[in-house]
């Protein structure tokens, strides 16, 4: 008779990848700690240190995974290029304004 696979919660595995992240026991201490097999603590990490970067990106490239996630309508896509065009606008008006502007007299 198989036996059932274990299932974890997030909670959990973002726990006990942040207890291996910090390496203040090793990870087959954490791993006896908890009850789980050492590999399972050493995949949870790499996952966690893989998805960091991700937090704290930009907020356009946020809402292009989003938008991607979700679906590929016409209509994501639009809000994806309004959230994008929304970050740059300041930017480019700002340079039309200082190249219409005249220079000063010498």
């Amino acid at each position: 008779m198989p036996t059932q696979r274990k299932i974890y919660s997030a909670e959990l595995k973002a726990r006990i990848a942040l207890e291996a992240i910090k390496g203040q026991r090793t990870i087959n201490e954490i791993a006896a700690h908890h009850g789980v097999h050492p590999n399972q603590v050493a995949q949870w990490k790499r996952q966690a240190l893989a998805e960091l970067p991700s937090i704290f990106s930009d907020r356009c490239a946020r809402t292009e995974r989003s938008a991607h996630q979700s679906s590929s309508s016409a209509r994501s896509r639009q809000k994806l290029l309004g959230g994008c065009w929304g970050l740059l606008q300041p930017t480019t008006s700002r340079l039309f304004r200082t190249a219409r502007s005249p220079s000063p007299p010498p």
